[in-house]
């Protein structure tokens, strides 16, 4: 099973490590403790990005 580190996922984000470990925390980013470990794993980070992280369409310029 393919798993991210939260200093991974933080990096992909632009957050900081101690930012995604709060998200963690919060439930907001789904992960796994594995002993000492927190992993997040591959299927819940595609479903993570596929909700969280729409992308953004460019607002047009109204002509005054």
């Amino acid at each position: 099973m393919d798993m991210l580190r939260a200093s991974d996922a933080a990096a992909i984000l632009g957050l900081t490590t101690g930012r995604a470990y709060q998200l963690i925390a919060e439930g907001v980013i789904p992960a796994e403790r594995y002993g000492h470990a927190i992993r997040i794993p591959r299927a819940g980070w595609d479903r993570f990005l596929s909700e969280w992280c729409q992308p953004v369409t460019p607002m047009r310029r109204r002509r005054a």
